[in-house]
């Protein structure tokens, strides 16, 4: 059975070989081309309020998301996982999760996540709506140069 642990912190460098392609290529898109994605996940974590790993039935490490409290109680919700997280059976199985976890915590914790995502990233933008996430319209130029699509959800939106 796939599950999911908070806390939990996977050893990065081999989570980092298992993560998507198109993931990898957004982080270092963020930044510059010298970053690589295990530095960018420890980031991710270190900074989060709450981080989280996703394992596999066999325990494998799969995906990690978390949420960085911004001023005030904006949030920045954050997911980087394997291929196998974005099929059709997981979808199927994390998407009722992932939607009351984000109901959980706009309740409770936040009146607002926000983030950005490459537009490039197709798959990521499909589940980012899934989730039930809606695109602001609104561009983010990344250090780096490249403009990411902004996507939100309101507290007044669950």
């Amino acid at each position: 059975m796939t599950y999911i642990k908070e806390g939990a912190t996977p050893n990065l460098g081999d989570f980092a070989k298992v993560v998507r392609l198109a993931d990898q290529i957004e982080a270092l898109k963020t930044t510059c081309p010298l970053d690589f994605i295990y530095y960018r996940i420890a980031d991710s974590v270190q900074m989060s309020e709450r981080s989280y790993t996703i394992y596999s039935q066999d325990s494998r490490p799969i995906g990690m998301f978390g949420l960085t409290r911004t001023e005030g109680d904006v949030g920045i919700p954050w997911l980087v996982c394997s291929e196998e997280v974005l099929t059709f059976s997981m979808r199927k199985k994390l998407i009722p999760m992932g939607r009351r976890f984000l109901k959980k915590v706009l309740l409770t914790r936040y009146s607002r996540l926000v983030n950005c995502v490459d537009p490039e990233n197709k798959k990521a933008i499909r589940f980012i709506k899934y989730m039930g996430f809606r695109f602001t319209g609104e561009t983010f130029k990344t250090l780096a140069g490249y403009d990411f699509l902004i996507f939100e959800m309101r507290r007044e939106d669950v």
